[in-house]
C-alpha cells in the first residue's frame, strides 16, 4: 500500500477518526463533525501536526468503514504502511444537554493509548468552541504527549508542511497569532492581530437623511470571511473577489442572540447621534476603513476581523491576558441587520448583535498570512 500522498516524511502525521458516538440528530452529528475539525485545527496549533485528510484515512479500510478496535496489530500495520504516526480518536456522549468528551492518542509505532481527562461543556458553537479549547491545550502539555512529539519530529522545526507559528506567537506585523489553519489553502495560514488598537474609538458607519451607512447585507461571521467583509465595507469589490468563496474556511458559525445585549448610554438621543457624526465628519473614518488603512511594521492588507474571528481573538489571546487590550468593546466586521453590526467585550467575551452603527467602540485589525 503506498503512502498517503506527498507529506514530507520525518514530519509527524496525525489521523483524526470519527468518534464513538451513537447519534440520531442531524444538529448532533454536524456537531460532532466540527469537533473533529476543531481538534484537528488545535492539534496543529499546539504542536506542528501534519493532519491526514479523512477522506484518505477512510481508503485505508474495507469499504471505507474504520473499525472500532483500530489498536489491533493488522490494523496499525496499516496506519504504518501509510506513514501515519499517531491517530486521535474520543468517546462522545451526550449527558443531560451537554456533551461529555474523552480522546485517546494512539501512538503507531508502540500500540499505546494515552488519554485525556474527561470534559464537559454545552452545546452552542460557543461553548463547544472553548471546551475544545480547552481539552486539547491542555492535552498537548502532558509529559508523554510532549515526549512522543518530540521523538517522532526532533530537529524538524520550521519544514515545509510544518507551521512555523504557534497560538500566542508574535506574527510578522508585530502582534500575536490567534489562528492557525491545517493548510495554506486560500494562500493564508495564519492570522495575527495589530500590536495594539487603532488610537481612537470608531463607529461601525453613519446614520444621515433616514440612511445607514454602509448597509452590506452580504457581510459574513464565519473565520476566513473578514477580509472580504471589509472590502466590501469600504466599497473595493475588486479586493473583495479576489478572496474566493471556495478558498475559506468554512467552520461553523452561531447566529445567536443573546438576551440582554448593551444598548446605549440612556440620554438625548438625537444630541449623541449628532455627537457621533460630528466625530465622524473629524477622523473621515469608520471601522472597515481604518483597519483597511493601517500599517505597521511595513506590512499592510490588515483588515477588520468577521465576528467568529473576533471571538477566536478573545479566546486565544484576550482571555488569556494578552494583546494589550485596553478597551471593552470591539467591532466586528458583520453586520446584523440595517442599523447595527456585531461586537464583542473583551473582559468577558459575550458577543451582541445589536451594536448601534454609529456607536463609538475599539477596533484591533487583524491580518492573515502564509
Amino acid at each position: 500500500m503506498a503512502g498517503l500522498g506527498a507529506v514530507e516524511s520525518d514530519v509527524p502525521k496525525l489521523a483524526v477518526l470519527p468518534f464513538d458516538a451513537d447519534f440520531t440528530r442531524v444538529e448532533d452529528q454536524k456537531d460532532a463533525i466540527m469537533i473533529r475539525t476543531l481538534i484537528e485545527e488545535l492539534f496543529v496549533a499546539g504542536k506542528p501536526f501534519v493532519i491526514i485528510p479523512p477522506e484518505q484515512v477512510h481508503k485505508l479500510f474495507t469499504n471505507g468503514e474504520i473499525p472500532k478496535d483500530i489498536y489491533q496489530d493488522h490494523y496499525l500495520a496499516k496506519f504504518k504502511e501509510a506513514g501515519i504516526n499517531f491517530v486521535v480518536t474520543a468517546d462522545l456522549v451526550i449527558a443531560k444537554k451537554r456533551y461529555t468528551m474523552r480522546l485517546y492518542l494512539l501512538n503507531i509505532t508502540q500500540g499505546s493509548f494515552i488519554t485525556s481527562e474527561v470534559v464537559s461543556f454545552g452545546k452552542s458553537v460557543r461553548e463547544i468552541r472553548q471546551g475544545i479549547n480547552k481539552l486539547i491545550l491542555k492535552f498537548l502539555e502532558n509529559d508523554e504527549v510532549s515526549k512522543i512529539y518530540t521523538d517522532a519530529a526532533d530537529g524538524t522545526a520550521g519544514e515545509a508542511g510544518m507551521p512555523k507559528y504557534a497560538i500566542g506567537d508574535t506574527g510578522p506585523g508585530g502582534g500575536l497569532v490567534f489562528y492557525i489553519k491545517p493548510t495554506s489553502s486560500g494562500g493564508w495560514r495564519y492570522m495575527e492581530a495589530a500590536p495594539a488598537d487603532i488610537d481612537v474609538e470608531l463607529p461601525w458607519g453613519t446614520y444621515a437623511e433616514d440612511l445607514w451607512k454602509p448597509n452590506i447585507p452580504e457581510t459574513q461571521a464565519e473565520v476566513g470571511q473578514g477580509k472580504k467583509n471589509t472590502a466590501l465595507l469600504t466599497g473595493t469589490p475588486q479586493d473583495a473577489a479576489q478572496v474566493r468563496e471556495d478558498e475559506l474556511d468554512n467552520i461553523t458559525s452561531e447566529n445567536s442572540m443573546q438576551e440582554g445585549a448593551m444598548q446605549p448610554e440612556p440620554g438625548n438621543k438625537d444630541s449623541t447621534q449628532a455627537a457621533q457624526n460630528e466625530t465622524l465628519e473629524k477622523n473621515q473614518q469608520t471601522a472597515a476603513a481604518a483597519c483597511a488603512e493601517y500599517q505597521v511594521n511595513g506590512l499592510d492588507g490588515w483588515f477588520l476581523p468577521s465576528k467568529d474571528e473576533l471571538d477566536l481573538l478573545y479566546q486565544n489571546i484576550a482571555q488569556r491576558g494578552l494583546g494589550n487590550f485596553k478597551g471593552i468593546s470591539y467591532w466586528s466586521s458583520t453586520q446584523s441587520s440595517e442599523s447595527t453590526a456585531w461586537y464583542q467585550r473583551m473582559e468577558d467575551g459575550r458577543l451582541y448583535y445589536n451594536g448601534r452603527k454609529t456607536m463609538l467602540l475599539h477596533v484591533r485589525p487583524v491580518r492573515a498570512f502564509k
